[in-house]
Protein backbone atom coordinates (compact mmCIF):
# COMPACT_ATOMS: atom_id res chain seq x y z
CA UNK A 1 0.00 0.00 0.00
CA UNK A 2 2.78 2.35 0.48
CA UNK A 3 5.37 1.40 -2.03
CA UNK A 4 3.96 3.50 -4.89
CA UNK A 5 2.14 7.50 -5.35
CA UNK A 6 -0.68 6.90 -6.20
CA UNK A 7 -3.29 9.11 -8.06
CA UNK A 8 -6.86 9.18 -7.85
CA UNK A 9 -9.57 10.55 -10.38
CA UNK A 10 -12.43 13.00 -8.55
CA UNK A 11 -14.31 10.20 -7.78
CA UNK A 12 -11.56 8.65 -5.65
CA UNK A 13 -10.39 6.06 -8.10
CA UNK A 14 -7.14 4.78 -8.36
CA UNK A 15 -5.37 5.85 -11.54
CA UNK A 16 -2.10 3.76 -13.06
CA UNK A 17 -0.50 6.31 -15.59
CA UNK A 18 -3.35 8.88 -15.85
CA UNK A 19 -5.04 5.87 -16.90
CA UNK A 20 -7.71 3.30 -15.83
CA UNK A 21 -6.36 -0.15 -15.23
CA UNK A 22 -8.80 -2.17 -13.91
CA UNK A 23 -6.79 -5.31 -12.41
CA UNK A 24 -5.17 -1.98 -10.21
CA UNK A 25 -8.23 -0.86 -9.38
CA UNK A 26 -9.68 -4.37 -8.28
CA UNK A 27 -6.05 -4.93 -6.53
CA UNK A 28 -6.30 -1.95 -4.67
CA UNK A 29 -9.75 -2.14 -3.39
CA UNK A 30 -9.15 -5.67 -2.08
CA UNK A 31 -6.01 -4.10 0.20
CA UNK A 32 -8.06 -1.50 1.21
CA UNK A 33 -10.98 -4.40 2.57
CA UNK A 34 -8.45 -6.13 3.89
CA UNK A 35 -6.62 -3.03 6.03
CA UNK A 36 -10.44 -2.08 6.58
CA UNK A 37 -11.42 -5.42 8.51
CA UNK A 38 -8.43 -5.89 9.89
CA UNK A 39 -8.40 -1.73 11.72
CA UNK A 40 -11.79 -0.56 11.26
CA UNK A 41 -10.53 2.78 9.99
CA UNK A 42 -13.24 4.51 7.44
CA UNK A 43 -10.68 6.08 5.20
CA UNK A 44 -9.69 1.87 3.75
CA UNK A 45 -13.65 1.80 3.75
CA UNK A 46 -14.65 4.64 1.83
CA UNK A 47 -11.36 3.52 -0.65
CA UNK A 48 -13.25 0.34 -1.53
CA UNK A 49 -16.63 2.04 -2.20
CA UNK A 50 -14.96 4.48 -4.55
CA UNK A 51 -13.04 1.74 -6.42
CA UNK A 52 -16.88 0.00 -7.34
CA UNK A 53 -17.88 3.00 -8.92
CA UNK A 54 -15.78 2.05 -11.80
CA UNK A 55 -17.04 -1.24 -12.16
CA UNK A 56 -20.54 0.62 -12.39
CA UNK A 57 -19.54 2.85 -15.36
CA UNK A 58 -20.13 1.45 -18.50
CA UNK A 59 -17.92 2.96 -20.47
CA UNK A 60 -14.91 0.61 -18.32
CA UNK A 61 -16.21 -2.70 -20.35
CA UNK A 62 -17.88 -4.46 -22.92
CA UNK A 63 -21.41 -6.50 -22.37
CA UNK A 64 -21.88 -9.70 -24.60
CA UNK A 65 -24.85 -11.98 -25.25
CA UNK A 66 -27.85 -9.42 -24.38
CA UNK A 67 -25.19 -8.60 -21.35
CA UNK A 68 -25.18 -12.06 -19.67
CA UNK A 69 -20.71 -11.42 -20.16
CA UNK A 70 -19.18 -8.38 -18.97
CA UNK A 71 -15.21 -8.29 -20.09
CA UNK A 72 -13.03 -5.50 -18.84
CA UNK A 73 -10.87 -4.63 -21.97
CA UNK A 74 -7.44 -3.70 -22.51
CA UNK A 75 -7.22 -0.99 -25.13
CA UNK A 76 -4.03 -0.99 -26.11
CA UNK A 77 -1.49 -3.61 -27.89
CA UNK A 78 0.22 -6.00 -26.21
CA UNK A 79 3.52 -7.28 -27.64
CA UNK A 80 1.56 -9.82 -30.25
CA UNK A 81 -2.11 -8.95 -28.98
CA UNK A 82 -4.12 -7.02 -30.76
CA UNK A 83 -6.61 -4.06 -29.24
CA UNK A 84 -8.73 -4.62 -27.44
CA UNK A 85 -7.90 -7.85 -25.58
CA UNK A 86 -9.10 -8.97 -22.05
CA UNK A 87 -7.42 -10.77 -19.31
CA UNK A 88 -8.69 -14.13 -17.63
CA UNK A 89 -6.13 -12.55 -14.87
CA UNK A 90 -8.36 -9.15 -14.05
CA UNK A 91 -11.77 -10.82 -14.49
CA UNK A 92 -10.61 -13.07 -11.63
CA UNK A 93 -9.41 -10.43 -9.20
CA UNK A 94 -11.92 -8.43 -10.32
CA UNK A 95 -14.69 -11.14 -9.11
CA UNK A 96 -12.28 -11.26 -6.05
CA UNK A 97 -12.99 -7.32 -5.32
CA UNK A 98 -16.80 -7.62 -6.20
CA UNK A 99 -17.31 -10.51 -3.93
CA UNK A 100 -15.62 -8.20 -1.15
CA UNK A 101 -17.87 -5.33 -1.75
CA UNK A 102 -20.93 -7.19 -1.22
CA UNK A 103 -19.81 -8.67 2.05
CA UNK A 104 -19.25 -5.15 3.23
CA UNK A 105 -22.61 -3.63 1.19
CA UNK A 106 -24.87 -6.44 0.74
CA UNK A 107 -25.24 -4.86 -2.27
CA UNK A 108 -26.82 -7.43 -4.66
CA UNK A 109 -25.67 -5.62 -7.98
CA UNK A 110 -22.34 -6.75 -6.87
CA UNK A 111 -23.32 -10.46 -7.55
CA UNK A 112 -24.94 -9.84 -10.64
CA UNK A 113 -21.63 -8.03 -11.92
CA UNK A 114 -19.40 -10.72 -10.41
CA UNK A 115 -21.75 -12.69 -12.78
CA UNK A 116 -20.76 -11.08 -15.51
CA UNK A 117 -17.33 -11.27 -15.22
CA UNK A 118 -17.34 -15.08 -14.77
CA UNK A 119 -19.32 -15.70 -17.85
CA UNK A 120 -17.39 -13.39 -20.00
CA UNK A 121 -13.68 -15.15 -18.53
CA UNK A 122 -15.49 -18.93 -18.99
CA UNK A 123 -15.91 -18.65 -22.78
CA UNK A 124 -12.85 -20.17 -25.07
CA UNK A 125 -10.42 -17.68 -26.02
CA UNK A 126 -11.41 -18.92 -29.81
CA UNK A 127 -15.08 -16.95 -28.62
CA UNK A 128 -13.38 -13.83 -27.70
CA UNK A 129 -12.93 -15.27 -23.64
CA UNK A 130 -9.75 -16.38 -21.51
CA UNK A 131 -9.78 -20.25 -21.26
CA UNK A 132 -7.16 -21.88 -23.73
CA UNK A 133 -5.34 -24.89 -23.40
CA UNK A 134 -1.85 -25.79 -22.42
CA UNK A 135 -0.05 -28.12 -24.68
CA UNK A 136 -0.98 -31.09 -23.25
CA UNK A 137 -4.73 -30.15 -23.84
CA UNK A 138 -5.32 -29.13 -20.70
CA UNK A 139 -7.84 -26.21 -19.92
CA UNK A 140 -6.06 -23.06 -18.79
CA UNK A 141 -7.29 -19.24 -17.69
CA UNK A 142 -4.62 -16.77 -20.05
CA UNK A 143 -3.67 -13.69 -18.43
CA UNK A 144 -2.82 -12.98 -21.78
CA UNK A 145 -5.13 -15.09 -24.15
CA UNK A 146 -3.73 -16.20 -27.99
CA UNK A 147 -0.66 -14.59 -27.15
CA UNK A 148 2.37 -17.10 -28.51
CA UNK A 149 4.97 -14.78 -26.78
CA UNK A 150 3.67 -14.95 -23.14
CA UNK A 151 1.31 -17.94 -23.30
CA UNK A 152 0.17 -19.95 -19.60
CA UNK A 153 1.39 -17.45 -17.30
CA UNK A 154 1.10 -19.33 -13.96
CA UNK A 155 1.00 -16.69 -11.64
CA UNK A 156 -1.92 -14.92 -13.64
CA UNK A 157 -3.34 -17.74 -13.50
CA UNK A 158 -3.67 -18.49 -10.06
CA UNK A 159 -4.79 -15.06 -9.71
CA UNK A 160 -7.82 -16.23 -11.81
CA UNK A 161 -8.45 -19.70 -10.47
CA UNK A 162 -8.47 -18.20 -6.94
CA UNK A 163 -11.20 -15.56 -8.22
CA UNK A 164 -13.32 -18.56 -10.11
CA UNK A 165 -13.15 -20.56 -7.07
CA UNK A 166 -14.51 -17.82 -4.62
CA UNK A 167 -17.39 -17.14 -7.28
CA UNK A 168 -17.98 -21.44 -6.94
CA UNK A 169 -18.43 -20.68 -2.97
CA UNK A 170 -20.16 -18.21 -3.87
CA UNK A 171 -22.62 -19.67 -6.80
CA UNK A 172 -22.26 -23.67 -6.20
CA UNK A 173 -25.20 -24.21 -8.73
CA UNK A 174 -23.33 -22.46 -11.50
CA UNK A 175 -22.40 -26.08 -12.84
CA UNK A 176 -20.01 -24.62 -15.74
CA UNK A 177 -18.12 -22.46 -13.23
CA UNK A 178 -17.54 -25.80 -11.10
CA UNK A 179 -16.34 -28.03 -13.63
CA UNK A 180 -14.27 -25.81 -15.20
CA UNK A 181 -12.41 -24.69 -11.82
CA UNK A 182 -11.88 -28.67 -11.04
CA UNK A 183 -10.55 -29.16 -14.42
CA UNK A 184 -8.47 -26.19 -14.54
CA UNK A 185 -6.89 -26.73 -10.80
CA UNK A 186 -5.91 -30.24 -11.69
CA UNK A 187 -4.44 -28.82 -14.73
CA UNK A 188 -2.35 -26.44 -12.37
CA UNK A 189 -1.40 -29.07 -10.27
CA UNK A 190 -0.11 -31.30 -12.97
CA UNK A 191 1.55 -28.18 -14.83
CA UNK A 192 4.07 -27.30 -12.00
CA UNK A 193 7.10 -29.52 -13.24
CA UNK A 194 6.29 -28.01 -17.10
CA UNK A 195 7.79 -24.52 -15.37
CA UNK A 196 10.80 -25.81 -13.25
CA UNK A 197 14.24 -26.21 -14.01
CA UNK A 198 17.03 -27.60 -11.94
CA UNK A 199 17.27 -24.43 -9.87
CA UNK A 200 14.67 -22.14 -10.64
CA UNK A 201 11.23 -21.80 -12.18
CA UNK A 202 9.76 -19.98 -15.13
CA UNK A 203 7.16 -17.51 -15.53
CA UNK A 204 5.62 -18.60 -18.77
CA UNK A 205 5.41 -21.59 -21.07
CA UNK A 206 7.71 -20.21 -23.70
CA UNK A 207 10.45 -20.55 -21.32
CA UNK A 208 10.85 -17.20 -20.40
CA UNK A 209 12.69 -17.35 -16.58
CA UNK A 210 10.83 -15.69 -13.31
CA UNK A 211 12.49 -12.82 -12.19
CA UNK A 212 13.50 -12.79 -7.84
CA UNK A 213 10.03 -10.48 -7.50
CA UNK A 214 8.02 -13.17 -9.58
CA UNK A 215 9.02 -16.02 -8.30
CA UNK A 216 8.32 -14.64 -3.96
CA UNK A 217 5.21 -13.78 -5.72
CA UNK A 218 4.16 -17.59 -6.60
CA UNK A 219 5.70 -18.54 -3.09
CA UNK A 220 2.81 -16.05 -1.88
CA UNK A 221 0.15 -17.13 -3.81
CA UNK A 222 0.81 -20.80 -3.46
CA UNK A 223 0.94 -20.49 0.49
CA UNK A 224 -2.97 -18.77 -0.02
CA UNK A 225 -4.07 -21.49 -2.00
CA UNK A 226 -2.90 -23.98 0.58
CA UNK A 227 -5.03 -22.14 2.95
CA UNK A 228 -8.02 -22.60 0.73
CA UNK A 229 -7.31 -26.06 -0.45
CA UNK A 230 -5.11 -27.94 1.99
CA UNK A 231 -3.56 -29.75 -0.83
CA UNK A 232 0.13 -31.33 0.14
CA UNK A 233 1.01 -31.04 -3.43
CA UNK A 234 1.15 -27.24 -3.07
CA UNK A 235 2.91 -27.13 0.21
CA UNK A 236 5.64 -29.47 -1.66
CA UNK A 237 6.05 -27.07 -4.42
CA UNK A 238 6.52 -24.00 -2.12
CA UNK A 239 9.17 -26.03 -0.54
CA UNK A 240 10.88 -25.95 -3.58
CA UNK A 241 10.47 -22.92 -4.73
CA UNK A 242 11.45 -21.61 -1.22
CA UNK A 243 14.92 -23.30 -2.00
CA UNK A 244 15.35 -21.89 -4.71
CA UNK A 245 15.22 -18.32 -3.46
CA UNK A 246 17.37 -18.94 -0.68
CA UNK A 247 19.51 -15.53 -0.47
CA UNK A 248 18.69 -14.67 -3.36
CA UNK A 249 16.28 -11.05 -2.25
CA UNK A 250 13.79 -8.96 -4.35
CA UNK A 251 15.27 -5.22 -5.49
CA UNK A 252 11.70 -4.05 -6.72
CA UNK A 253 9.19 -4.71 -4.17
CA UNK A 254 10.56 -2.85 -0.94
CA UNK A 255 7.56 -3.29 0.68
CA UNK A 256 7.32 -7.48 -0.05
CA UNK A 257 7.99 -9.12 3.36
CA UNK A 258 11.34 -8.00 3.60
CA UNK A 259 13.41 -7.43 0.24
CA UNK A 260 16.27 -10.14 2.47
CA UNK A 261 13.26 -11.98 3.57
CA UNK A 262 14.16 -15.95 3.21
CA UNK A 263 10.98 -18.28 2.91
CA UNK A 264 13.48 -21.44 3.69
CA UNK A 265 16.91 -21.64 5.13
CA UNK A 266 19.22 -24.71 5.47
CA UNK A 267 19.81 -26.57 8.22
CA UNK A 268 23.38 -26.33 9.79
CA UNK A 269 25.82 -28.67 11.83
CA UNK A 270 26.57 -28.55 15.30
CA UNK A 271 27.99 -30.46 17.90
CA UNK A 272 25.80 -33.68 17.13
CA UNK A 273 27.67 -35.22 14.52
CA UNK A 274 25.20 -36.50 11.56
CA UNK A 275 22.77 -33.90 12.83
CA UNK A 276 21.90 -30.66 11.33
CA UNK A 277 19.59 -28.26 12.73
CA UNK A 278 17.42 -25.29 12.49
CA UNK A 279 16.92 -22.02 14.86
CA UNK A 280 17.36 -23.24 18.39
CA UNK A 281 14.52 -20.44 19.35
CA UNK A 282 11.88 -18.67 17.86
CA UNK A 283 11.81 -14.77 19.40
CA UNK A 284 9.98 -12.78 16.82
CA UNK A 285 7.51 -14.32 15.07
CA UNK A 286 4.71 -14.37 18.22
CA UNK A 287 0.97 -12.82 18.05
CA UNK A 288 -1.75 -13.09 20.57
CA UNK A 289 -3.31 -16.35 20.39
CA UNK A 290 -7.08 -15.61 20.21
CA UNK A 291 -10.43 -17.40 21.65
CA UNK A 292 -8.36 -19.05 24.61
CA UNK A 293 -10.23 -20.37 27.21
CA UNK A 294 -9.22 -21.19 31.17
CA UNK A 295 -11.14 -23.33 32.79
CA UNK A 296 -10.20 -25.88 36.02
CA UNK A 297 -12.65 -29.16 34.74
CA UNK A 298 -12.60 -30.93 31.42
CA UNK A 299 -15.60 -28.73 29.61
CA UNK A 300 -14.69 -27.81 25.72
CA UNK A 301 -16.90 -24.46 26.09
CA UNK A 302 -17.24 -22.21 28.04
CA UNK A 303 -14.67 -20.68 30.65
CA UNK A 304 -13.21 -17.43 31.07
CA UNK A 305 -10.83 -15.64 28.76
CA UNK A 306 -7.45 -14.87 29.07
CA UNK A 307 -6.05 -12.54 31.64
CA UNK A 308 -6.24 -15.68 34.06
CA UNK A 309 -4.97 -16.56 37.52
CA UNK A 310 -3.51 -19.41 38.53
CA UNK A 311 -4.13 -20.90 41.85
CA UNK A 312 -1.61 -22.83 43.91
CA UNK A 313 -2.23 -26.58 44.40
CA UNK A 314 -4.89 -25.67 41.70
CA UNK A 315 -5.50 -27.06 37.69
CA UNK A 316 -6.00 -24.71 35.28
CA UNK A 317 -6.69 -25.82 31.87
CA UNK A 318 -6.40 -23.77 28.87
CA UNK A 319 -9.06 -24.82 25.91
CA UNK A 320 -6.69 -23.30 22.95
CA UNK A 321 -9.67 -23.24 20.48
CA UNK A 322 -7.17 -24.88 17.45
CA UNK A 323 -4.66 -27.77 17.05
CA UNK A 324 -0.73 -26.34 17.85
CA UNK A 325 2.18 -27.45 17.72
CA UNK A 326 3.60 -24.49 19.52
CA UNK A 327 2.24 -21.72 22.25
CA UNK A 328 4.00 -19.28 24.32
CA UNK A 329 2.60 -18.56 27.88
CA UNK A 330 3.55 -14.98 29.53
CA UNK A 331 3.09 -14.32 32.97
CA UNK A 332 3.86 -11.11 35.01
CA UNK A 333 6.18 -12.92 36.49
CA UNK A 334 7.09 -16.74 36.91
CA UNK A 335 7.25 -19.02 39.71
CA UNK A 336 10.70 -20.84 41.15
CA UNK A 337 11.52 -23.56 38.34
CA UNK A 338 9.68 -26.76 38.85
CA UNK A 339 6.66 -25.23 40.44
CA UNK A 340 4.58 -25.47 37.12
CA UNK A 341 3.96 -28.85 35.43
CA UNK A 342 2.51 -28.63 32.16
CA UNK A 343 0.41 -31.73 30.49
CA UNK A 344 -0.79 -31.98 27.06
CA UNK A 345 -3.85 -34.74 26.63
CA UNK A 346 -3.40 -36.03 23.34
CA UNK A 347 -6.23 -38.12 21.45
CA UNK A 348 -7.41 -41.78 23.49
CA UNK A 349 -6.25 -40.50 26.71
CA UNK A 350 -2.78 -40.32 25.57
CA UNK A 351 -0.61 -37.41 26.72
CA UNK A 352 1.49 -35.53 24.04
CA UNK A 353 5.37 -36.14 24.62
CA UNK A 354 6.19 -32.29 24.53
CA UNK A 355 9.51 -29.90 25.84
CA UNK A 356 9.54 -26.82 27.52
CA UNK A 357 12.07 -23.63 27.41
CA UNK A 358 11.79 -20.86 29.86
CA UNK A 359 11.95 -17.30 28.07
CA UNK A 360 11.98 -14.62 30.10
CA UNK A 361 8.52 -13.83 31.90
CA UNK A 362 7.31 -16.76 29.38
CA UNK A 363 7.23 -20.44 28.86
CA UNK A 364 7.34 -21.97 25.60
CA UNK A 365 5.48 -25.31 25.05
CA UNK A 366 6.09 -27.17 21.79
CA UNK A 367 5.42 -30.76 20.27
CA UNK A 368 5.96 -32.46 17.21
CA UNK A 369 2.29 -33.88 17.86
CA UNK A 370 -0.06 -31.62 17.91
CA UNK A 371 -2.56 -30.08 21.01
CA UNK A 372 -4.90 -28.00 21.56
CA UNK A 373 -5.48 -28.09 25.60
CA UNK A 374 -2.77 -27.39 27.66
CA UNK A 375 -3.34 -28.50 31.72
CA UNK A 376 -1.40 -26.09 34.19
CA UNK A 377 -0.45 -27.36 37.98
CA UNK A 378 1.01 -24.71 40.42
CA UNK A 379 2.93 -26.94 42.95
CA UNK A 380 2.89 -24.76 45.83
CA UNK A 381 0.95 -24.74 48.98
CA UNK A 382 2.49 -21.27 50.23
CA UNK A 383 3.07 -19.13 46.97
CA UNK A 384 0.84 -16.45 46.11
CA UNK A 385 -1.49 -16.33 42.48
CA UNK A 386 0.25 -15.99 39.49
CA UNK A 387 -1.27 -13.79 36.78
CA UNK A 388 -1.44 -15.69 33.27
CA UNK A 389 -1.41 -12.58 31.05
CA UNK A 390 -1.28 -13.88 27.60
CA UNK A 391 -1.09 -16.92 25.35
CA UNK A 392 0.74 -16.40 22.08
CA UNK A 393 1.72 -18.42 18.94
CA UNK A 394 4.01 -18.69 16.34
CA UNK A 395 2.45 -16.81 14.12
CA UNK A 396 3.31 -17.93 9.80
CA UNK A 397 1.19 -14.86 8.91
CA UNK A 398 4.01 -12.48 10.07
CA UNK A 399 6.94 -13.92 8.23
CA UNK A 400 9.30 -13.18 10.39
CA UNK A 401 11.04 -16.12 10.94
CA UNK A 402 11.53 -19.18 7.69
CA UNK A 403 8.74 -21.10 6.50
CA UNK A 404 10.82 -24.11 5.62
CA UNK A 405 13.74 -25.78 6.68
CA UNK A 406 16.07 -27.61 3.96
CA UNK A 407 19.59 -29.94 4.35
CA UNK A 408 22.50 -28.85 2.01
CA UNK A 409 23.68 -31.86 3.00
CA UNK A 410 22.27 -34.42 -0.14
CA UNK A 411 22.28 -37.96 -0.69
CA UNK A 412 23.44 -39.32 -3.87
CA UNK A 413 23.59 -43.28 -5.16
CA UNK A 414 22.87 -45.73 -7.72
CA UNK A 415 19.48 -47.35 -7.68
CA UNK A 416 17.41 -50.32 -9.57
CA UNK A 417 14.20 -49.93 -11.22
CA UNK A 418 11.63 -51.90 -9.47
CA UNK A 419 13.42 -52.41 -5.94
CA UNK A 420 12.04 -51.04 -2.83
CA UNK A 421 14.57 -48.45 -0.64
CA UNK A 422 14.15 -47.46 3.01
CA UNK A 423 14.84 -43.87 3.77
CA UNK A 424 16.38 -43.89 6.96
CA UNK A 425 17.64 -40.56 8.67
CA UNK A 426 16.92 -39.45 13.02
CA UNK A 427 14.60 -36.39 13.64
CA UNK A 428 14.33 -33.93 16.68
CA UNK A 429 11.16 -31.66 16.36
CA UNK A 430 10.66 -32.12 12.92
CA UNK A 431 7.11 -32.86 12.21
CA UNK A 432 5.89 -33.74 8.82
CA UNK A 433 9.32 -34.15 6.50
CA UNK A 434 9.34 -34.32 3.19
CA UNK A 435 12.25 -36.30 1.13
CA UNK A 436 12.98 -34.65 -2.58
CA UNK A 437 14.48 -37.18 -4.82
CA UNK A 438 15.42 -36.61 -8.71
CA UNK A 439 17.30 -38.93 -11.00
CA UNK A 440 19.03 -39.70 -14.45
CA UNK A 441 21.02 -42.26 -16.15
CA UNK A 442 24.26 -40.00 -16.04
CA UNK A 443 25.41 -38.84 -12.72
CA UNK A 444 27.48 -35.93 -14.46
CA UNK A 445 24.29 -34.35 -15.53
CA UNK A 446 22.64 -35.44 -12.62
CA UNK A 447 22.34 -31.60 -11.27
CA UNK A 448 20.51 -30.57 -14.19
CA UNK A 449 17.60 -32.76 -13.23
CA UNK A 450 14.50 -31.42 -12.18
CA UNK A 451 13.31 -31.37 -8.52
CA UNK A 452 9.81 -31.82 -9.24
CA UNK A 453 6.43 -32.01 -5.86
CA UNK A 454 4.87 -35.22 -7.61
CA UNK A 455 9.00 -37.12 -6.57
CA UNK A 456 8.63 -37.11 -3.16
CA UNK A 457 8.78 -39.68 -0.55
CA UNK A 458 6.53 -38.79 2.37
CA UNK A 459 4.92 -41.67 3.62
CA UNK A 460 5.24 -42.37 6.97
CA UNK A 461 7.24 -45.53 6.73
CA UNK A 462 9.37 -43.75 4.27
CA UNK A 463 9.41 -46.49 2.01
CA UNK A 464 10.92 -45.33 -2.20
CA UNK A 465 10.15 -47.79 -4.72
CA UNK A 466 13.22 -46.26 -8.17
CA UNK A 467 10.68 -45.85 -10.82
CA UNK A 468 14.03 -46.52 -13.31
CA UNK A 469 17.18 -47.44 -13.59
CA UNK A 470 19.48 -44.52 -12.92
CA UNK A 471 21.63 -41.92 -10.33
CA UNK A 472 19.36 -40.33 -7.60
CA UNK A 473 19.61 -37.37 -5.37
CA UNK A 474 17.91 -36.81 -2.55
CA UNK A 475 17.39 -33.90 0.12
CA UNK A 476 15.04 -33.31 2.61
CA UNK A 477 12.40 -30.06 3.90
CA UNK A 478 10.06 -29.63 6.32
CA UNK A 479 8.08 -26.64 7.97
CA UNK A 480 9.46 -24.64 10.54
CA UNK A 481 7.14 -25.13 13.24
CA UNK A 482 9.33 -25.73 16.20
CA UNK A 483 12.69 -24.75 17.51
CA UNK A 484 15.64 -26.53 17.82
CA UNK A 485 13.92 -28.75 14.39
CA UNK A 486 17.06 -31.16 13.79
CA UNK A 487 17.64 -33.91 10.85
CA UNK A 488 20.09 -36.48 10.40
CA UNK A 489 22.20 -36.94 6.90
CA UNK A 490 19.91 -39.73 4.99
CA UNK A 491 20.49 -42.97 4.37
CA UNK A 492 18.79 -45.65 2.19
CA UNK A 493 18.56 -49.34 2.91
CA UNK A 494 17.25 -51.90 0.83
CA UNK A 495 13.96 -53.88 1.35
CA UNK A 496 13.57 -57.30 1.06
Amino acid sequence: MKQFDREFDPRGIVLQKKEYQPLSIAFYGIMNYDLYKETGDRVYYNHIINQYKFFCDTSGFDLIDGGKGMGLPYNKDFKDIKAPWYSGMTQGVAISFLLRYYDLKKDKSALQKAKQLAYFMLRPVAEGGTIGKTPEGHPWIEEYPGSKSSPQVLNGFINALIGLKEYCMFFPKDSLASRLHDTCYKAMIKSFEKYDVHDWTRYNRAYMPCSNQYIRYQITQLEHLYKIYGDETLLKQMMLWSMFTYNKPDPVLKFYKNTMYNFAIPMSTTGDPGMHYGPASFDSTFSPLPDVRVSSSEKRSGGKQIPAVLMPQKKTILSLGREMHFVRLVFDSLPAPGELVFELPGANGKTVAAETRIHANGVDIYAVSKFSRVHISYNNDHATPVRLKEVQFNDPDRHEQAMFLFSKHKLIVKLDKGKKYAVRFKSKNAPAPVVFYRHLDNKFGLYRAVWKASQTISNPEMIFTAPANGHYEFFVSLPLLLPGAGISELELVPVE
